[in-house]
């Protein structure tokens, strides 16, 4: 009887009707916001996913609720929440528009190669919009060789740890054109991983302590230049990354203070351009 009964408990709970979450996340304009990311909380579970192209998410949630709480975030912008009901296992939270947040934010991000074909070249418009002095620490680039992951094995083929000198300028800059010459950029030590997959998946994710101040109103160009060849301490012949040839990189700042800021560049998939 023990067993039956145990059975029987294990089915009741898989078989739990699940939530279905959708909405839209736009900004001020009405343009889809795909940097943003969308957490949901109910009485019973929790759930986390990204924005769509066009700024839409869907997103299940385990077991019944009522009503769920939504926090959406996105670099730039202000935080916005929502408790939204549920009706006939739906929670639909339509569109939330995002306004823009008085700080620091990114725009124009833009990966280039260099002439010679030795370096990558991030460049970014930062600008302080807020009523204080803001102190960035360090900076995060991320970058996936393809959109989506397909390896039916997500272990990875290939796991390098790199540890290589990274050069990152800024240049006094409106919005729109490059006010000065640059100057000579600072050499700083970046640490991260590259990883490949069997399916030609390859990601990088590095991390660079650069110190950056900025006044209320500023606006700033950043350039991050990345060696095309990349030096690991785990393979003795350098690795090749062509970020330009990358589906998806993105930027992220990370301040003393405050939330962090990100940007993101969203390519063909390698495998499917003409």
């Amino acid at each position: 009887m023990a067993l039956v009964i145990g059975f029987c408990l294990a089915a009741w709970f898989t078989t739990q009707p699940a939530v279905r979450v959708v909405g839209k996340v736009v900004d001020d304009s009405g343009r889809p916001i795909r940097t943003a990311q969308v957490r949901v909380r109910g009485s019973r579970s929790l759930g986390t996913a990204p924005v769509e192209a066009d700024g839409r998410f869907n997103l299940s949630l385990g077991g019944t609720e009522d009503v769920v709480s939504l926090d959406v975030t996105a670099g730039g912008y202000e935080k916005r929440s929502r408790k939204v009901p549920v009706t006939n296992g739906v929670a639909d939270a339509g569109t939330l528009t995002m306004k823009a947040a008085k700080g620091l934010s990114l725009s124009s991000l833009t990966v280039t190669l260099s002439g010679d074909g030795k370096e990558n070249h991030i460049d970014v418009f930062v600008a302080n919009a807020g009523d204080k002095r803001a102190e960035i620490v360090s900076l995060r680039l991320q970058a996936r060789r393809r959109p989506e992951t397909e390896c039916l094995d997500a272990t990875p083929g290939i796991l390098f740890s790199i540890h290589d000198q990274l050069l990152a300028g800024h240049v006094a800059a409106s919005m729109t054109a490059a006010a000065g010459g640059g100057g000579t950029p600072d050499s700083v030590q970046a640490t991260g991983q590259f990883i490949t997959l069997g399916c030609g998946q390859r990601h990088i994710d590095l991390t660079l302590p650069y110190s950056i101040s900025m006044e209320p109103g500023e606006h700033t160009k950043l350039r991050v230049a990345i060696p095309s060849s990349l030096k690991t301490s785990d393979k003795a012949s350098p690795v090749q990354a062509r970020l330009d040839e990358f589906a998806v990189v993105s930027l992220t700042l990370h301040p003393a203070s405050g939330s962090d800021v990100s940007i993101r560049r969203d390519g063909k998939d390698p495998e499917n351009a003409p």
